[in-house]
C-alpha cells in the first residue's frame, strides 16, 4: 500500500512568499541579484527594501525626492544590523541600527546598492551588489 503526498492548503499569501521570498507589496516589483541572494539573509533583503521605501516617504515630506541610486554600507553580525543608507542627489545620509531574527548564518559587512528604474511602462527596484554593478 503507497502513502499518497499528502496535499497542504495554502493561501495566496503563503504561495507569494513562497514563490517570492522577498514579497512586500510596496506598489513596486523588486529584484536582486544572485550576489545579494547569496550573501544577505531574506530577512536583511526585506529590511533594506522597507528603509528604501521609509526614505522615500521622509524625503517627500520634506519636499525632496529620493535619487535613483541609493547606497547602503551594512554591518551585521550574528542578529545585530548597523545600516547607513544615502544618496548623492539631494544629499542625504541617515543611519539604522536593529535586530534580525533569522540570519541564517549570513552576517555582511559591505555596501549594498539599490537602483530604481522608472520609465513609461515600467517601474522596478535591482538590489545589487558593488561588484554587480
Amino acid at each position: 500500500m503507497s502513502k499518497e503526498p499528502k496535499e497542504t492548503l495554502q493561501t495566496e499569501e503563503t504561495l507569494q512568499t513562497e514563490r517570492y521570498p522577498y514579497y512586500m507589496d510596496l506598489g513596486v516589483d523588486k529584484y536582486i541579484t544572485a550576489g545579494c541572494e547569496r550573501k544577505l539573509s531574506k530577512e536583511l533583503v526585506n529590511a533594506l527594501f522597507l528603509l528604501a521605501y521609509a526614505h522615500a516617504s521622509d524625503l517627500d515630506e520634506k519636499g525632496l525626492s529620493a535619487d535613483y541610486l541609493l547606497v547602503f554600507n551594512i554591518e551585521s553580525n550574528d542578529k545585530h544590523v548597523k545600516v547607513k543608507l544615502s544618496q548623492e542627489v539631494p544629499e542625504y545620509s541617515r543611519q539604522y541600527e536593529f535586530m534580525v531574527e533569522k540570519a541564517e548564518g549570513k552576517e555582511f559587512t559591505g555596501k549594498v546598492y539599490m537602483i530604481e528604474d522608472v520609465g513609461e511602462d515600467i517601474h522596478h527596484i535591482t538590489l545589487l551588489l558593488p561588484e554587480e554593478y
